[in-house]
């Protein structure tokens, strides 16, 4: 796949190099001297007006979001809560419509007001600090999607993304190899220590990795390349995944695999590209031979892991978040209606944790109307754009249906600018070439 990366390799060689430094040295201010340099960068390309390049930035960081914080500050946030001031009082023109920005306007206004109402006593002053980034990197959303106005500056995100992840992968890797050997790095054989590489958390790990290997697929499609090594790099990221141990990446995996076989099968019966397919066949069929004792340790511990002695262990707990915001909920009239906003809602229910559901999150923190309402809006946006021509395009939609079983999206932060890529991705993106 002729994929040009030469406009962003200054950006993935740095952010590799910073990745895999801070796994081996591990001094946080290697994070904090790295992001002071795409600071820096970020103001040269704001000022420049290259908008794109400051979305490929953060979309890049993303998968990153667990070795970002420095002392607890969530340094890939403030990147884009930048972005999203830059945009409000300096240029706006860019995603400013005034209809949107009157929307949005009119959804913190309703948050900040159940913020207000349901504060709760474990709130602290530098929990409240964080509120207004949240809301920022909102609207960095919105700018990103009036920003990317091309298909090919969506495929440039995509690829940002994919590069984030491999770098994520990478991080992973050293760190667990210089815990215990290189096996120690591929396999997984304790609750302890599972691979989440430089995301922070096995399950959006395994997310980031199938959401990138959903990117690699409609790059396929689109640039109508199918060659060894965007069929390898699908492949080899799912393998990383494994270590994960993460039982929804198993079943977005089985998505992202199925899909690269209905287009090998497509390749070997109607297209002309046999030879490379069945090359890829045979060389995948060498690696799953020699791979087949971490493939099988690696879901045999997966499988360990299915206690069903009760719901409680079966969901590792997650049982129990949903049954405590369930039953903080229905002590009140009003909190299932209209819910008790996003910011902080773990903190200022009283539970805690996050829900680690966004089906949940979306029930504590919008109330059944505002649950519904959101479900209405995406339903009719992904009808309205439907199309056959390119299936690929809603695997990722897909992937985030499903994943949002496992883990939160409404208070990541920066999961809003990802949404809106997505989004714009399934808008522009229903051609099969890049002709357009």
């Amino acid at each position: 796949m002729n994929i040009s990366l030469s406009n962003r390799t200054v950006q993935f060689l740095t952010g590799l190099l910073c990745a895999v430094l801070y796994a081996v040295v591990g001094v946080p201010e290697i994070i904090a001297l790295y992001f002071l340099v795409i600071y820096c960068k970020e103001l040269k390309e704001l000022l420049s007006k290259n908008y794109e390049e400051v979305v490929e930035q953060g979309i890049y960081l993303i998968p990153l979001l667990g070795i970002t914080v420095y002392r607890g500050i969530p340094l890939g946030n403030i990147y884009l809560a930048l972005f999203s001031l830059y945009i409000m009082l300096v240029d706006r023109k860019v995603g400013m419509r005034r209809k949107t920005f009157t929307f949005f306007s009119f959804v913190v206004f309703l948050d900040i007001v159940r913020y207000v109402i349901y504060i709760g006593d474990n709130v602290s002053i530098l929990s409240v600090i964080s509120v207004p980034v949240l809301y920022l990197c909102m609207f960095s959303g919105i700018a990103a999607y009036e920003i990317c106005k091309t298909k090919k500056a969506i495929m440039n995100i995509m690829v940002s993304f994919i590069e984030g992840t491999a770098t994520s992968i990478v991080y992973g890797f050293v760190v667990r190899m210089r815990q215990g050997g290189v096996v120690n790095a591929i396999l997984n054989v304790s609750i302890l220590n599972r691979n989440s590489g430089a995301s922070g958390d096995p399950n959006y790990y395994g997310l980031y990795i199938c959401i990138a290997s959903s990117f690699l697929i409609v790059l396929m499609g689109l640039y109508e390349s199918y060659d060894l090594k965007a069929f390898a790099l699908v492949a080899g990221m799912i393998f990383m995944g494994l270590s994960s141990s993460s039982r929804m990446f198993y079943i977005l995996a089985m998505i992202c695999i199925a899909a690269l076989l209905a287009i090998m099968i497509r390749n070997l019966f109607i297209t002309k590209k046999q030879i490379g397919t069945i090359a890829f066949f045979i060389v995948l069929m060498l690696f799953l031979w020699f791979a087949r004792n971490i493939i099988s340790a690696n879901i045999s511990y997966l499988l360990s892991r299915m206690d069903y002695s009760s719901t409680s262990k079966l969901t590792n707990g997650r049982s129990d978040l949903a049954y405590a915001y369930i039953s903080y909920m229905d002590s009140s009239v009003l909190r299932p209606i209209l819910g008790i906003g996003i910011a902080q809602y773990n903190l200022r229910s009283g539970v805690g944790h996050y829900a680690h559901n966004v089906y949940i999150e979306l029930y504590v923190t919008m109330g059944i109307l505002g649950a519904i309402a959101v479900g209405a809006l995406l339903l009719y946006f992904l009808v309205k754009n439907f199309s056959l021509k390119n299936w690929r395009i809603f695997i990722a939609v897909i992937i985030l249906v499903l994943g949002g079983a496992a883990v939160n999206y409404l208070e990541v932060d920066s999961f809003y600018i990802l949404f809106a890529v997505i989004a714009k991705m399934i808008v522009l993106c229903k051609g099969v070439t890049t002709n357009e």
